[in-house]
């Protein structure tokens, strides 16, 4: 007679959804600072101040299109404007989200968006900071080290040591957050018209009265969280959809 044996089976346990979720939030705050960060450039080259030879940016534009008034707003700080900065901003995230799930199959979206991601969350704004200013290319010195810092955390995983990482990410935003803030409040180191319009309406940004002051910093801090997402995509092994 053949003897039996009971074969006790372990349950195996699966993380893939943890990998799903990496790649959702980077995705996502990939797509939010891209659409900041394209919005802010539009009113950066454009002009909105009504003078001969100006073009109008997009922001006004959807205006007129959600309220249907041919004059413009009285103010930057216009409830109207305030509400169509937030809407063209999250359709704009939407949409390039919605474009990045529908690309996701192909295995040269997702290789490619582990570089452009880091280079967009790591080097989005200060890029975008200096061509606002136009007068002063020297922080583009600290802009050429994070890309090198980029590279090396990509393809030869340095530093090795989370928290070395993170202290540079927080040294890279902290010296961001000081530009933009003295670029406003400091007019010999910068032009403060070029951070004075319609950058400065994200959603929320009057909701305390350290936004209130400082309703700029707004962009080195999703620098910052979009930097996270994007670190923790990089470590996981590219997998098919």
């Amino acid at each position: 007679m053949l003897a039996t044996e009971n074969v006790v089976t372990t349950p195996i346990v699966t993380t893939a959804r943890y990998p799903n979720y990496v790649r959702y939030a980077h995705e996502l705050m990939f797509s939010i600072c891209v659409a900041g960060l394209v919005i802010w450039l539009n009113d950066a080259t454009s002009g909105w101040r009504n003078s001969p030879g100006d073009r109008i940016p997009w922001i006004l534009d959807m205006e007129f299109l959600l309220t249907r008034n041919p004059l413009p707003p009285p103010s930057v700080d216009d409830p109207k404007l305030r509400f169509t900065f937030a809407f063209l901003w999250a359709v704009s995230a939407l949409c390039i989200f919605l474009l990045l799930r529908l690309s996701a199959r192909f295995s040269l979206t997702r290789k490619s968006l582990r570089i452009i991601g880091g280079i967009v969350a790591v080097a989005g704004f200060p890029l975008a900071f200096v061509y606002a200013r136009r007068n002063n290319p020297l922080p583009l010195v600290e802009v050429a080290i994070a890309l090198v810092c980029i590279y090396l955390y990509l393809y030869r995983n340095w530093p090795r040591k989370a928290y070395w990482a993170l202290l540079l990410l927080v040294l890279h935003c902290a010296f961001w957050s000081w530009c933009a803030w003295a670029m406003r409040h400091y007019p010999p180191l910068g032009d403060p018209a070029a951070l004075a319009g319609f950058p400065l309406l994200w959603p929320g940004s009057t909701l305390t009265r350290a936004t209130t002051e400082a309703p700029e910093l707004i962009y080195p801090c999703l620098g910052f969280l979009a930097t996270r997402a994007w670190s923790f995509y990089v470590r996981q092994p590219l997998k098919p959809v």
